[in-house]
């Protein structure tokens, strides 16, 4: 972790850690976090996030692509994904910068059985979200 990920001010602004951002808009970005740019610290960016790739080993050891998106300025990311078993999944998220991977792992949730058609006219999407957080500046 970066000293100045380590610093009260930046822990105040993001207590979860630093969001990972686009290379597009990391120059301003880092000029935020390490206050280079006094006009920015009332007007904070709002930079692109960057791409996640998440993937799961079903409750067979059998791997499955669940899918790629983009996490937004805070780091979060969502993804709609429904399942074909039941069962425990175990998924990892790859978060992509550069030449920088970084790796989430160790979260797993289960499946049971599919609900009834909703009568109301709603749809049975599955959500899965979490955050991409930046260790390496």
């Amino acid at each position: 972790m970066s000293p100045a990920a380590q610093e009260y001010s930046s822990q105040v602004l993001f207590p979860n850690g630093v969001p990972a951002v686009a290379d597009d808009d990391i120059s301003e970005w880092m000029d935020y976090l390490y206050m280079q740019n006094a006009t920015l610290l009332n007007d904070p960016p709002i930079p692109n996030g960057v791409t996640v790739s998440v993937s799961a080993l079903d409750s067979n050891g059998q791997y499955i692509d669940l899918g790629t998106t983009t996490s937004n300025y805070a780091g979060q990311f969502a993804l709609s994904w429904k399942p074909t078993t039941e069962g425990l999944y175990q998924y990892c998220i790859l978060c992509w910068k550069r030449l920088i991977l970084w790796f989430i792992s160790g979260t797993a949730l289960s499946v049971g059985p599919a609900p009834q058609a909703p009568t109301d006219g709603g749809t049975g999407l599955s959500l899965l979200t979490t955050r991409c957080f930046s260790t390496a500046f």
